[in-house]
């Protein structure tokens, strides 16, 4: 499980995310000043929907390219990918 470091602003958003019950938090057994954030299975299935569209809305958007550009676009995100590591 990956865990990420949240500026203390985001602590609305987490009770937002909370409140709806995608989430629920937990305190950290090493480090009691840490909250950890968890998805619910509700928040698991959400963010499972979210993907789906978001996977269909770039596949109809990659539709429209030639198959040469398509070959240039998985170039480019590689090298952009590469970039970010």
């Amino acid at each position: 499980m990956q865990h990420y470091n949240l500026r203390r602003y985001d602590g609305a958003l987490l009770d937002r995310l909370t409140k709806i019950e995608l989430i629920y938090r937990t305190v950290d057994e090493k480090d009691k000043r840490v909250k950890r954030a968890t998805l619910t299975k509700k928040g698991i299935k959400t963010i499972e929907k979210v993907i789906g569209i978001r996977f269909n809305e770039a596949h109809d958007a990659i539709y429209c390219l030639s198959e040469r550009e398509k070959a240039q676009l998985g170039q480019l995100l590689k090298k952009m990918m590469f970039a970010l590591k």
